[in-house]
């Protein structure tokens, strides 16, 4: 019996410890979180402080929940308060409310152009993309490193399988101008999207000579790219333009939807930025950093088919244009963005604007 009480408090300690609290509140990290470089780590705990970040973008909810639900497994106390809407209404939103020193917008993404007024107000951090992103392309980093192409949306054609053969498709940019294209059998973007990498590779005077010959051929023009293969894949013309991840979203939905093996096509540049004078600069930073990792990059591209397009990164997209032996152009800086937003507006002009 003398050793009974001694072991009875043995039993009650360990069963006491079992259910005190941690003697730290931080929380432990998740698997993948636990293998994040030093730079990432210590940039968590210092998000972790902030609890949140503020992020907006054209992406609708059900496209950014994925990612959303990784992010806040992977870093656990960090809430993504998400909202959508157009990369211009963020801009001049956040433009606003630098005017009165109340910034609310942590970050967003946007096109390389949309974005140009955050640059001439020095709105945008430049963060160390490196540190944040160490498997970014170096060319992925732009507008003085304020600036990260997320992805890459390239403009092409596509055309009905049911109304074209393969043989009759065209294989370069003048055959459109071909008397079988005349006459509504094809769906344009009537603000010259699509056609706007056309004056770099040309040269003026040749590309602005060719759409005023494609307006004469009579196609239907929509207000965007989206509304062009819908109205292909209805049957409605054989031929229109598209922007690329649709192409795949209409073959998975069984639509008789191909895209033509032209030269070479345009590719938008969509990236993502960080707010000067945000409420949650390292939440801010932390969210960049996971939805450009490799991580973030695939899951973003198994849910909405949107990807870098760099030669070599080796997405679903990047890989089709490279069977095809087809070539991007980009938009890879602020020159060439002030460029195409001024040919732009001689592009929609030429093509006489919605009807």
């Amino acid at each position: 019996m003398r050793h009974t009480l001694p072991i009875l408090w043995m039993v009650l300690a360990v069963i006491v410890g079992g259910c005190s609290p941690p003697r730290s509140s931080t929380p432990v990290a998740t698997g993948s979180a636990a293998a994040d470089t030093p730079h990432l780590a210590q940039l968590y705990e210092a998000a972790r402080q902030e609890g949140e970040v503020v992020f907006e973008s054209a992406q609708n909810s059900e496209t950014m929940q994925p990612l959303i639900e990784r992010f806040t497994a992977k870093y656990p106390g960090i809430h993504v308060s998400y909202a959508n809407r157009t990369p211009g209404e963020t801009v001049e939103r956040i433009v606003a409310e630098a005017t009165t020193g109340r910034i609310s917008i942590d970050g967003s993404s946007s096109s390389i152009r949309t974005v140009l007024p955050l640059a001439d107000r020095n709105l945008m951090v430049a963060p160390d993309w490196k540190l944040l992103a160490p498997d970014l392309p170096a060319e992925a980093r732009l507008l003085g490193d304020r600036f990260a192409a997320w992805y890459h949306l390239p403009n092409v054609l596509a055309y009905n399988t049911s109304l074209v053969r393969p043989d009759d498709l065209p294989k370069q940019w003048e055959d459109l101008l071909a008397p079988r294209w005349r006459g509504r059998k094809m769906v344009l973007d009537a603000r010259g999207i699509g056609l706007e990498h056309l004056p770099f590779v040309w040269g003026k005077e040749r590309a602005y000579d060719f759409v005023g010959r494609l307006k004469a051929q009579d196609p239907i023009l929509v207000p965007r790219s989206a509304v062009s293969i819908e109205r292909v894949a209805a049957g409605e013309a054989p031929l229109g333009a598209a922007v690329f991840p649709n192409v795949f979203e209409y073959q998975a939905k069984g639509a008789p939807i191909d895209w033509v093996r032209l030269p070479i096509y345009e590719a938008s540049t969509f990236g993502l930025y960080a707010t000067a004078g945000a409420p949650h600069p390292n939440a801010a930073q932390l969210w960049l950093a996971f939805l450009l990792s490799k991580e973030g990059r695939q899951i973003y591209e198994d849910t909405a088919y949107y990807s870098l397009m760099f030669p070599g990164t080796d997405s679903r997209m990047e890989r089709a244009l490279r069977e095809g032996n087809v070539q991007l152009w980009f938009e890879d800086s602020e020159a060439v963005a002030r460029q195409r937003a001024e040919g732009q507006k001689e592009l929609e002009r030429l093509l006489g604007g919605l009807r």
